[in-house]
């Protein structure tokens, strides 16, 4: 059988084949010829389809091992992957728009810092009086209002008599 011949006119042996590919001054297909640019496409485009279907197989493959593995250790599987799910979907808007995310997170931050600023003597006196009475918690009842009165209910409990 006669070896082939390329655009040149030139016959082409298996020999100046290896040597062509090793050159790569043309792409060769598998029978030894010299492929055209259009042909070079063609097999492109269907190794790529071709790659892209395999890694969509994989991916599926992927998550129905995950969900049997979720299954497996008595977690709800689609609840699982919904949370995961909307978990990505953040994160793509933190990627998306940084500036804003963290702009949100320095509000969020000043503004519980302004509440405790603002609350901070209720907390003070509530974990003040917390600290002292934790042994007599349960014997103790503090007063809703800090007068005479008040103040001598608590000592009053103090010494096991009724308050007020």
């Amino acid at each position: 059988m006669p070896s082939p011949i390329n655009g040149s006119g030139i016959r082409i042996t298996k020999r100046k084949t290896v040597f062509l590919k090793l050159k790569k001054i043309k792409p060769v297909n598998s029978a030894g010829l010299i492929l055209l640019e259009s042909e070079r496409q063609i097999a492109l485009k269907v190794a790529e389809g071709a790659l892209l279907k395999l890694g969509q197989w994989l991916k599926e493959a992927g998550k129905k091992f995950f969900k049997w593995a979720l299954s497996l250790l008595g977690i709800d599987a689609e609840g699982f992957m919904a949370t995961l799910q909307k978990a990505g979907e953040a994160i793509g808007l933190i990627f998306k728009d940084p500036g804003k995310f963290f702009s949100n997170l320095v509000a969020a931050v000043k503004g519980s810092i302004d509440d405790f600023k603002a609350n901070f003597k209720e907390y003070l006196t509530g974990s003040l009086f917390d600290w002292l009475t934790g042994a007599l918690g349960a014997v103790v009842t503090l007063p809703q209002k800090w007068d005479l009165k008040g103040t001598v209910s608590i000592v009053l409990q103090l010494y096991s008599f009724t308050p007020f």
